[in-house]
């Protein structure tokens, strides 16, 4: 049975995410938002060049700014998959600890990841996808309840493969980030997730 691998097919997770703000009149038109991407942003360190053992460090930043605020996405597979959004004035910038990053104490420190000067942030959120669990769903009733043959898998154990990053300047003028993971590293089951998010409003690309 160890020897046995058996194939879940692909997961495959789309996030479509459009760019907006809040309903307040003085709000700026959203087709005169500029968006910009950047990956690893102020990166130069060995780590995040290369694999760190089997799995890249990935973390995607689009940000789009309007006259009276910024709004920032950002995708990181270190560790568990995590999407924030961030809201911001137009005079902050995003500040990453690399090293901190390097030595796994993220978790442990608030200001890893950063937005400076502090009162800048006017809103955020963010998403953690920390565990898929597959089960055997004869019903078809999602209810874990009555769930057999269930396994959970944490996806901070997924080695992850390089962002592909493609924009589209032309036709849709979105820009979508490709994550795809390569393996768990517990368990015998295959599986491969591959999700995507796509920035894709008519805005200007830069």
């Amino acid at each position: 049975m160890a020897d046995t691998t058996t194939w879940l097919g692909l997961l495959q997770i789309i996030c479509t995410i459009h760019l907006c703000t809040g309903s307040s009149g003085s709000e700026p038109s959203l087709s005169k938002r500029n968006v910009t991407s950047t990956f690893n942003e102020g990166c130069n360190m060995t780590f995040c060049l290369k694999p760190n053992g089997s799995s890249y460090i990935n973390l995607f930043h689009v940000t789009a700014k309007g006259e009276n605020d910024t709004i920032h996405f950002l995708w990181s597979s270190y560790g568990a998959l995590t999407g924030i959004v961030v809201r911001t004035t137009n005079d902050a910038s995003l500040r990453i600890d690399w090293k901190m990053m390097e030595k796994k104490e993220i978790m442990k420190e608030q200001n890893a990841i950063r937005f400076l000067p502090k009162d800048s942030v006017l809103f955020s959120s963010a998403v953690i996808f920390s565990r898929l669990i597959d089960f055997n769903d004869t019903d078809d009733t999602a209810s874990l309840s009555k769930a057999t043959a269930m396994n959970v898998r944490l996806f901070e154990n997924l080695s992850w493969d390089n962002f592909n990053l493609t924009i589209d300047h032309k036709k849709s003028r979105q820009i979508c980030v490709t994550i795809v993971g390569k393996s768990f590293s517990h368990g015998i089951t295959k599986l491969n997730p591959i999700i995507e998010a796509a920035y894709r409003r008519k805005y200007k690309i830069l």
